[in-house]
């Protein structure tokens, strides 16, 4: 699978490669002496992925913190469109069922919320914009990690880096 993407995104940037503009603009239909236009194309990928992982909580515990085994499900959406002289990236992961039990502790623990990302890639330069927003919800007080993530980058087609944007937090908080 990591195969086939890493293709995809390779052939993919190379179509948004090029030394010079391109007119992106779609002729009228039977406009005489027009290319033909192949419209846009859009490759799919769906799946859901079986995970286990440990994670240590610093909520977890009464404040102490402990490691939780952590095992489920994650859907994954990945997106690739072709689009005259840009491409499209976009990925999309959600946890489906993904339940964790604390080593310490045998507190239950459940995932939740959802990772996007989304890149365009062209002759005018590149945006990248990344959202994770993901809560572990556990049982009682102050036993919740809520983590959320925004990153945002563009860079112009000259490669210069025009924007950064970075905003991270990790709380532990009662449950919603």
């Amino acid at each position: 699978m990591r195969r086939t993407l890493g293709l995809v995104i390779f052939f993919g940037g190379l179509a948004g490669c090029g030394s010079s503009p391109a007119d992106i603009s779609s002729p009228e239909a039977g406009d005489p002496g027009s290319p033909p236009s192949l419209g846009d194309i859009t490759f799919l990928v769906t799946q859901k992925v079986s995970v286990g992982f440990q994670a240590f909580l610093e909520c977890a515990n009464g404040g102490a913190g402990e490691l939780v085994d952590f095992s489920g499900t994650l859907k994954d959406m990945i997106e690739v469109t072709l689009k005259g002289n840009q491409t499209f990236f976009t990925f999309h992961d959600e946890p489906v069922g993904i339940f964790g039990v604390g080593t310490i502790t045998g507190d239950e623990y459940r995932a939740t919320e959802v990772t996007r990302e989304t890149t365009r890639v062209g002759v005018v330069g590149l945006t990248d914009s990344f959202v994770n927003h993901f809560t572990i919800l556990g049982q009682g007080p102050e036993n919740n990690l809520l983590i959320g993530e925004d990153v945002h980058v563009t860079i112009k087609g000259n490669r210069n880096l025009t924007a950064v944007h970075d905003h991270f937090r990790a709380t532990c908080s009662e449950p919603r």
